[in-house]
């Protein structure tokens, strides 16, 4: 018995526009997305694709970094724009900190700062 194998051009007319369809019994059917074209190959068993169990997402309702600042008693006093890196979140946080310094009523303010993107991992059940 032989193997079907992935093409990675079209056998009909060289070009590398190839798609997959899946078909009957989950296998997969390769065929070429030219115009003209039309080619069809068998339908062939898929190849083995690595399980991945972890995943990077956004921090944040937007893409950044940004940070919330708190007043002494843990409440919410500042939440952030989004900055591009790191460093300007870093400074415009330590600049409304040093607010928090002379602020009798609410001083001394906590900051957090969030990164843009976290790696999250999830549980792998077979």
């Amino acid at each position: 018995m032989s193997k079907i194998k992935k093409h990675k051009e079209c056998p009909k007319c060289g070009e590398s526009n190839l798609g997959d369809f899946w078909q009957k019994g989950r296998k997969l059917k390769q065929v070429c997305r030219e115009y003209e074209c039309n080619w069809e190959g068998k339908a062939r068993t898929p190849e083995k694709c690595k399980i991945e169990s972890t995943k990077v997402i956004p921090a944040g309702q937007f893409s950044g970094y940004s940070y919330n600042v708190f007043d002494k008693y843990g409440h919410a006093l500042i939440s952030s724009r989004t900055y591009n890196s790191r460093a300007k979140a870093k400074s415009e946080l330590l600049k409304d900190m040093k607010r928090g310094k002379t602020d009798k009523n609410a001083g001394p303010y906590t900051g957090v700062l969030w990164p843009s993107t976290v790696t999250v991992t999830g549980r792998v059940y077979k």
